[in-house]
């Protein structure tokens, strides 16, 4: 098994939607993937790895980049939360850190 990190960035999220489909069968490359911007790019992504039967880790709690403050990092939960309650794509990772606690993220699962 192979974890490459990745941010969300544009460039990585094209790469992971490019080679979705030769992530080896049963899935032997999983990309983790800690968010730094809207969730509207990588949701997009996930979907790909979808229609591929594939599936991603990623952070839940997500604090770096655009989400660095506690406001774009809500707004990037709430936008996430329903792609977030899909297991068959999201393994919902969290990103210990010294300044992390559990909280609810929109009922399902914890995060920061």
């Amino acid at each position: 098994m192979y974890f490459p990190y990745l941010y969300s960035r544009q460039a990585e999220l094209n790469a992971v939607s490019d080679v979705s489909s030769n992530l080896g069968s049963p899935q032997r490359i999983v990309p983790l993937i800690e968010p730094v911007e809207p969730a509207a790019k990588l949701i997009s992504t996930l979907t790909k790895l979808k229609s591929n039967a594939m599936a991603a880790y990623v952070v839940v709690n997500p604090h770096q980049g655009k989400l660095s403050n506690s406001a774009a990092e809500a707004a990037w939960q709430s936008d996430f939360a329903a792609t977030l309650t899909d297991p068959t794509v999201v393994y919902p990772t969290l990103k210990e850190t010294v300044v992390t606690r559990l909280i609810p993220i929109g009922g399902v699962g914890v995060g920061v």
